[in-house]
Formats: C-alpha cells, structure tokens, sequence
C-alpha cells in the first residue's frame, strides 16, 4: 500500500518496522577492496 506522497505504508498488524542496518565492518569492507584488487 501507499500514501499519497508515494511512501509505503505497512499494515498495523506488522508493528512498528525497523530499517534495515546497512552499516559494514572494516573487516567486510577490507575483503571486499582485496576481491577487487585481485580482479
């Protein structure tokens, strides 16, 4: 469902929905440069 300004709105039912953590370590992130550098 959606409001009017386009925004999702979720069924009362589901509580109040937290955003996901998008956040990374620095561990993830030196892996993932290191994946790229040995392309």
């Amino acid at each position: 469902m959606m409001d009017k300004l386009g925004l999702v709105v979720y069924p009362k039912v589901w509580g109040e929905l937290k955003p996901p953590d998008w956040s990374i370590s620095k561990k993830s992130f030196h892996r993932f440069v290191e994946l790229l550098a040995n392309d």
